[in-house]
């Protein structure tokens, strides 16, 4: 079955513990028999924080920030963004997965202005949302291996985002304890954790 992946790792640091847990489960994926993964570092993309100007109210589905409409000559004039660009990856796969640290019991800095951004398709109709039902996995990596509500904010988010894209939010992944660069690869536990959830998505996708 032909299942292409998509895997969006949310660090600003290259290198450390999200890009080796979504190398990871990229591996592990393939060995479960998807076709082709689409790694994407968040940190390589221009992501322009939503500035709340209502063109999107106004012209649902489309957003001032991005490229095509820079291109037309009106609304933002700065840089280059690619926040649509990379909400279309996660929307059109049939697999999706965003790995993420949590900072001060939240998602960083770009990750939330990404799902800011999300607020494009809010008046959008729920039959015209790009996500189309499809699911997104989540995985979120915490230093602290304590907090009770150490993860609520940021699935509270998510839950939300993905609802105004048409994403159905999948049972999470949270792994704890995870704070110097190497610490995933050296717990065993916490690689055996992400290819069990990589059978899940799987087994999502095949439903």
């Amino acid at each position: 079955m032909n299942r292409p992946g998509c895997i969006l790792s949310c660090s600003p640091r290259a290198g450390g513990n999200s890009d080796r847990v979504a190398a990871a489960l990229e591996a592990a994926l393939s060995k479960d028999g998807v076709s082709s993964v689409l790694r994407m570092r968040l940190a390589d993309f221009s992501i322009t924080s939503c500035i709340s100007c209502g063109f999107c109210l106004d012209q649902p589905g489309r957003c001032s920030l991005d490229r095509e409409h820079q291109d037309k000559g009106f609304g933002w004039q700065g840089e280059p963004d690619q926040a649509m660009t990379v909400l279309e990856n996660l929307c059109l796969s049939s697999l999706a997965c965003l790995v993420s640290p949590i900072y001060f019991y939240h998602l960083p800095g770009k990750t939330k202005a990404l799902l800011d951004r999300c607020q494009t398709f809010y008046k959008v109709a729920d039959h015209d949302k790009p996500g189309q039902g499809r699911r997104l996995g989540v995985i979120l990596l915490a230093a602290r291996d304590k907090g009770d509500k150490l993860f609520a904010g940021s699935l509270l988010s998510l839950k939300f985002a993905c609802k105004i894209i048409g994403l159905e939010l999948t049972e999470p992944l949270l792994l704890r304890g995870l704070d110097g660069p190497d610490d995933f690869l050296a717990q065993p536990e916490a690689m055996a954790a992400v290819e069990q959830y990589a059978d899940f998505l799987v087994d999502l996708c095949d439903e």
